[in-house]
């Protein structure tokens, strides 16, 4: 990818992680923002949605880090969306722009569809070999620090420390790595990633 998100060079990324409740989008949201305040001095909001059903029905987490004090917590202009499944692939592809970062599950969505700078990777069957569907948000936040610079590697893995038990920790961190490894091979094959 040789484009940037228009608001990183600004000092903003404004992320939605978004798909089914249960897949863990506003958890990785809160590990986001908290890596970047606690652990790199930024200002970060993370805000919430989801349907009536808790497990199954649309979720997602909007998250803004800034180096700067951020005045309105909700994500109007995308820099990143993550889609995991077919609806919330749906809701978003129509809404972004081509500064936009689309990573979406290429197991479960048919993508190519939005003006945005689409990234398809196997994140379903990736967290179903190395980790178990439990860790999804992981691999898919693996993915997305890969291509572009949200936090550091070193900030997330200092915060997922702080926040799991020993074994959880284990477990996220394996499923991260793997999808930060996954898109480190796709962002060769499409020569740089996001910077």
């Amino acid at each position: 990818m040789n484009s940037s998100p228009s608001n990183s060079s600004q000092n903003q990324w404004q992320i939605v992680l978004a798909g089914a409740g249960g897949q863990g989008q506003i958890y990785a949201g809160t590990l986001l923002a908290e890596a970047a305040v606690l652990k790199e001095g930024k200002y970060a909001t993370q805000t919430q949605s989801y349907g009536v059903a808790s497990r199954g029905g649309f979720s997602k987490s909007d998250v803004i880090i800034s180096d700067k004090p951020v005045a309105f917590p909700y994500v109007r202009r995308p820099d990143i969306v993550l889609a995991l499944t077919q609806e919330a692939y749906d809701r978003y592809r129509s809404s972004v722009g081509r500064h936009c970062l689309f990573v979406y599950d290429s197991d479960t969505i048919s993508g190519g569809q939005s003006a945005a700078q689409e990234v398809g990777l196997p994140l379903t069957s990736t967290a179903r070999a190395t980790v178990g569907l439990r860790a999804l948000n992981m691999v898919a936040l693996g993915a997305i620090l890969r291509l572009a610079p949200v936090v550091s590697v070193a900030a997330l893995e200092e915060t997922l420390k702080g926040r799991a038990k020993p074994s959880v920790y284990q477990t996220n961190w394996k499923g991260f790595l793997a999808g930060y490894e996954l898109a480190a091979v796709q962002a060769q094959g499409r020569g740089n990633a996001v910077k």
